[in-house]
């Protein structure tokens, strides 16, 4: 979530493509040498006006706290 929006409703689009709908961040991520990485997986490539909604998504992602638990996309 980013403040009371979920990211499903602050990226209906992107949601809509993903292929990772009920995974868990966890599962969303790949770990690089020393740090974690998004593994975002969609069921096709993006049209150029969703790559701007894509950046906004990863900027929203990088300010994010994430905590132990359970966390989804919604």
């Amino acid at each position: 979530m980013v403040g009371s929006y979920s990211f499903d409703n602050l990226f209906p689009k992107l949601f809509q493509v993903s292929i990772q709908k009920e995974a868990n961040v966890i599962d969303m991520t790949v770990r690089e040498v020393s740090e974690w990485v998004w593994d975002l997986k969609w069921r096709r490539d993006f049209f150029e006006w969703e790559l701007v909604i894509l950046g906004d998504l990863l900027q929203a992602l990088e300010r994010t706290t994430f905590y132990n638990g359970v966390n989804f996309w919604v």
